[in-house]
Formats: structure tokens, C-alpha cells, sequence
């Protein structure tokens, strides 16, 4: 899963996937619909960078657009590397 973010305000939803177009399900609708621009990097919770150019259909400048109100950061999973179940006693040959 890439990291997502979602913002939340007076009843729209904006989710925002790393490699995927933005989506927005405005309020009182059940539908959710991709927006006009991609989402090119979930910088923080609060912070995405866009391919916008310049003001989008929602009135959103880029190519940084920047939330101040309730947001769910969703940042990817990364697996870690582990030994194994190897435990050392302390005491050498």
C-alpha cells in the first residue's frame, strides 16, 4: 500500500494516494470521483505534492497543496529485515 492521507472538510472527503489521481466524495454525495490532478508524493498528513501547474478545478493551487484541518496520515508499510531467532547469551568460546 503507497502512503495516503485524508482530509476531511464540512462534509467532503479528499483521499490522497501516492501514484494516483486524487479522489474527493463532496458532500452529500456516495460517490467517490477522481480529481484533475495526481498525487505525486505524501509529503506529511498535511502536505502533498501535485502535478498541478496552477489552480485546479477545486481551487487548490500547486504543485504543493498544504491542509490545516483533520486529516488520517496512512504512511506504507515498510517491512524491516530481521535475524531471525538468534539470541546471544553473553558468554564467548
Amino acid at each position: 500500500m503507497a502512503t495516503k492521507t485524508t482530509w476531511k472538510s464540512k462534509g467532503d472527503e479528499w483521499v490522497f494516494e501516492e501514484g494516483k489521481r486524487a479522489k474527493v466524495t463532496l458532500r452529500g454525495e456516495t460517490r467517490q470521483r477522481s480529481a484533475d490532478f495526481q498525487v505525486l508524493k505524501v509529503i506529511s498528513g498535511a502536505d502533498v505534492l501535485t502535478d498541478l501547474e496552477g489552480l485546479s478545478s477545486y481551487g487548490w493551487m500547486g504543485p504543493v497543496v498544504t491542509w490545516s484541518g483533520t486529516y488520517k496520515f496512512e504512511p506504507e508499510e515498510v517491512e524491516s529485515e530481521r535475524d531471525g531467532d538468534a539470541v546471544s547469551s553473553g558468554e564467548s568460546e
